[in-house]
């Protein structure tokens, strides 16, 4: 069931939708290899985003920049950790954004990409394979049907208020409980 808080003021009409649509995947997989048109091959090294530049990431659809749907602090969160990038987006009330939404939570937008410049890369010619070690700039992930990292992944979770109220409820109740421990073995 949808929820609404509707004002009115001036003609112009503001809704608060209760029901979110959050998308979240890994754009960036650390040593996977993937074959890029047949004649060599590429992977990202565990250290490439030590340092990038992530600060004003966009998550777009097919490496088009007009096809926006969030960015890193406004709604969008990514995070490094031991499998690449994870990221996890809010997309807005947008008809785009529910078109996306829906392509993604029904499997037939999948796929993950990312545009980035490099700093530093290593050639291993006997295995034909180029290995990112670091990465300059992070500009943008991108949600795409054929990625070149066939591993990649995206994923649409569907979340309304009083999921969220529970799930943060739980999440403090997980951090308090820790308190108490470190407290007792004082």
């Amino acid at each position: 069931m949808e929820q609404r808080a509707t004002m009115f003021r001036r003609g112009l009409e503001l809704r608060e939708e209760q029901e979110k649509r959050i998308i979240r995947g890994y754009p960036v997989l650390f040593d996977e290899v993937t074959d890029r048109a047949g004649y060599y091959k590429e992977k990202i090294a565990r250290t490439a985003l030590d340092g990038a530049d992530m600060s004003e990431t966009v998550l777009i659809v097919g490496h088009d920049f007009n096809n926006l749907l969030a960015r890193v602090g406004v709604n969008m969160r990514m995070e490094v950790d031991e499998t690449g990038l994870f990221f996890e987006a809010e997309l807005g009330d947008m008809e785009y954004d529910k078109l996306i939404y829906d392509r993604v939570k029904r499997g037939i937008l999948d796929g993950m990409s990312f545009g980035f410049t490099v700093i530093e890369e290593s050639t291993d010619y006997e295995t034909k394979t180029d290995t990112i070690t670091r990465i300059g700039k992070l500009y943008e992930i991108t949600l795409t049907p054929i990625p070149a990292y066939p591993q990649t992944v995206a994923t649409a979770v569907e979340r309304d208020a009083a999921h969220e109220k529970e799930l943060r409820e739980a999440q403090e109740a997980e951090e308090a409980e820790k308190i108490f421990k470190e407290l007792e073995e004082l």
